[in-house]
């Protein structure tokens, strides 16, 4: 099992958050942060909070913490009848969603999903993606390889 207790930024870009975002919308998206910020373009400003993180592969099991503000749980998938847990892999061959060195990632689910932020939500049994992976502007894949974009 990993486990952390942070201090740590719910968001993590503050300044030239305007131009990263307006770049990045009128160019292929080519980074998770690219991607991030075309599909929720609605920024807020960054909190400052204690994190804390448990997550447990081999279970398929994982709690995420942002102080009062964010939080979510994740459990392994379970058959109906018995109700024994499983597994189910997702690979994506060349994609930039799971850099680690098989490219994959297990699916499981996420029991609950809720923020009292800002953009507030209160979300049960959805879909949760639990792997290893790498980031910064020097992960590449078979396909992927990162434009970084500067905010200037």
């Amino acid at each position: 099992m990993i486990s952390s207790r942070s201090s740590t930024r719910l968001l993590t870009r503050r300044s030239g958050t305007a131009s990263f975002r307006s770049s990045a919308a009128r160019t292929e998206a080519r980074s998770s942060i690219e991607v991030l910020a075309v599909v929720a373009p609605n920024v807020k400003e960054p909190l400052f909070l204690p994190a804390e993180f448990e997550c447990d592969l081999e279970q398929r099991s994982a709690r995420v913490k942002f102080g009062d503000v964010l939080e979510t749980t994740t459990e392994t998938l379970r058959g109906i009848d018995p109700p024994d847990p499983y597994r189910v892999l997702i690979k994506i061959p060349g994609g930039m969603e799971y850099t680690n060195d098989p490219g994959e990632a297990d699916v499981a689910a996420a029991k609950t999903i809720k923020s009292t932020g800002a953009i507030q939500f209160d979300l049960s049994d959805g879909h949760s993606s639990l792997a290893y992976v790498h980031h910064g502007p020097s992960v590449e894949t078979a396909e992927f390889h990162p434009t970084v974009v500067e905010s200037g």
